[in-house]
Order: C-alpha cells, then structure tokens, then sequence
C-alpha cells in the first residue's frame, strides 16, 4: 500500500506556516538535482526546499543545496554540522515574516 506524503497535505492543513520540504536523489548531477528538487518545491509549495544527494549523505561531504521559493540557490553547504546550522540561519531570517 502506497502512503501518502504529509509534505504534499500541509499546505490544505496549515496554510500559513512556513514549510521546509527536503528532496533527495541519488547518483545525479548537480543541475538535475537542483532542478528536481525545484520541482518538489512548487509541487509541495514549500517556501524552501533542502536538495541533497544519497551517495554524499554517509560520506564526510555531505553536500547539500536550500533552494528558496524562486528556485534560487540560497546556500551550499559540505557536511550536516554546516547544513544544519545554515538552515536554522535561514528560517530565523524567514520567520518573522510568518509571525
């Protein structure tokens, strides 16, 4: 049985919070991966989407791409300490937009 993503349901549930959606791929370049992960963003109506990589995500580069809501690379970021605090840099900068 297929499940549904919540991601693609929180926008009916919460349309006025600001939505963080993450698209993994694996084994393809740069540009596929930024361009998919756009995809999901208008798909979902994310305000940012977090594009990374399988093949990085267990290596000590993990890279990954926040893309904002007009497609535009917003940070590259090379390990999961650096993701994670540039993230929470963006959103703090985000939210009193949504306050």
């Amino acid at each position: 049985i297929k499940t549904p993503k919540v991601v693609n349901m929180f926008r009916k549930i919460s349309s006025q919070s600001f939505l963080v959606s993450f698209k993994l791929e694996s084994n393809i370049s740069k540009h596929e991966l930024i361009k998919r992960a756009y995809n999901s963003l208008l798909r979902t109506k994310s305000d940012m989407v977090i594009a990374n990589d399988w093949t990085s995500v267990l290596s000590d580069i993990h890279r990954a791409f926040i893309l904002d809501s007009s497609g535009k690379t917003k940070a590259t970021f090379n390990n999961k300490k650096q993701i994670a605090k540039g993230l929470l840099d963006i959103i703090e900068q985000k939210i009193p937009k949504f306050v």
